[in-house]
């Protein structure tokens, strides 16, 4: 979170006082951290400031600017220039006159314009002194940053810690309910559907005896496939809300169990402009749940499909890759950016679509856990979007 604002209050004990109300005043993440960073840059009389925290794999800090009319995500390694010295060492910094300290890189001022005089860089830290941010702030409006700044982020810090966890904590109750919601619906959707889908496969499979021509037994095959596939992905969203997993590993081949799942979705492709490209190399037998991924491949393939809504190219291929088999799915459609390439596997996130639930790369992902596997996802606007799913070789217990 970044701003560029200049603030004035009372005597600093006045100001502490002041910023706890603020501070505890909201839930929402978003707005708790634009609250921090106005209250902490007003606290030590600052020009502008950034408000770094630690993302979940502990390598990186993340902040949000504003740029143009949108607020962007900014990511920075830690170890990474000062905030990122900052994050991993735990040291405060205070730089009184930017442009003759070493540490200080004026590249930003150059593409801006904006002339920094003097810097503080300080940790964020929660109530077991654990690093979980840092707090950035330029040009001191009289004088330099001193002690007295940095005892006001101290004890700011503390309190700011803990509105952070109320508000993450808040997030994960909303997000447990809503899923919670969803396992309902589902439930509520496989018990009214299941008796009449049934009735529906039967018939085709009864009017599959019945057809000497071998193209209508097709389309009565395909019915059979569609219902049982409804059933299975209302079944995977309720197992997924409600955190069940219940995997049904075989030993299939690769190849075939590939073929197959090509053959179903190429007539969706074609209607859809799609020119489906083949490269599979690895066709040997897999520990996997034939199911459980055939889920997982549409799900990336519906998602490739919609990116190109003036059609485009899908290549799908496996190979064998380090220890591990890569399943690989490129698109040439409109591609991420890389804020969202971040967040994709994110329950009810959704990204340039008007419809869907947001659980289908969570589900993914869900299902590459259960199989001990990972995904990988290059995407860029524009350039198209690859995901890949690598399972092991080995075994999996």
């Amino acid at each position: 979170m970044t701003i560029s604002e200049n603030r004035d209050s009372g005597p600093r004990l006045g100001r502490l006082i002041a910023a706890s109300k603020i501070i505890n005043s909201t839930l929402d993440l978003d707005r708790l951290l634009g609250l921090i960073l106005e209250t902490a840059a007003a606290g030590v009389g600052a020009d502008r400031g950034t408000l770094y925290l630690m993302d979940a794999s502990g390598k990186e800090l993340w902040s949000k600017v504003l740029q143009g009319e949108g607020m962007v995500e900014i990511r920075l390694p830690l170890g990474t220039g000062l905030a990122g010295h900052v994050a991993q060492t735990g040291e405060s910094i205070v730089i009184p006159d930017a442009y003759k300290d070493p540490r200080f890189h004026p590249g930003i001022d150059n593409r801006t314009g904006y002339r920094t005089r003097n810097m503080l860089c300080m940790p964020l830290k929660d109530k077991d002194g654990r690093i979980i941010g840092v707090f950035q702030f330029l040009n001191k409006k009289d004088g330099c940053f001193d002690r007295d700044d940095q005892d006001f982020i101290d004890a700011l810090s503390a309190q700011a810690a803990v509105a952070i966890e109320y508000a993450r904590m808040a997030q994960e109750l909303v997000r447990n309910e809503r899923l919670s919601a969803i396992g309902r619906m589902a439930g509520s959707v496989i018990h009214d559907f299941k008796s009449p889908m049934g009735t529906v496969r039967l018939y085709a499979e009864m009017l599959k005896t019945k057809l000497s021509d071998a193209a209508d037994r097709e389309l009565a095959d395909e019915i059979v496939r569609q219902v049982d596939r409804f059933l299975s992905l209302a079944q995977d969203i309720l197992d997924f809300t409600r955190g069940v997993s219940v995997a049904h590993f075989q030993e299939p081949s690769l190849g075939e169990l590939m073929e197959s799942f090509l053959h179903f979705v190429a007539k969706d492709l074609e209607r859809n402009s799609v020119r489906l490209v083949r490269d599979i190399r690895f066709r040997g037998a897999l520990r996997l749940d034939p199911g459980a991924m055939r889920r997982a491949f549409h799900n990336i393939v519906s998602n490739a499909r919609d990116a190109m809504p003036q059609g485009g190219t899908l290549r799908v291929a496996t190979a064998e890759r380090d220890g591990c088999v890569c399943i690989e799915f490129a698109d040439s459609g409109t591609g991420m950016s890389e804020e969202v390439r971040r967040r994709v596997g994110e329950p009810f996130f959704s990204s340039g679509k008007k419809q869907g639930t947001g659980l289908g790369m969570a589900m993914v992902k869900k299902i590459l856990d259960d199989h001990r596997g990972t995904v990988e996802i290059e995407s860029a606007p524009g350039a198209g979007t690859t995901v890949r799913l690598l399972l092991p070789l080995a075994p999996v217990a």
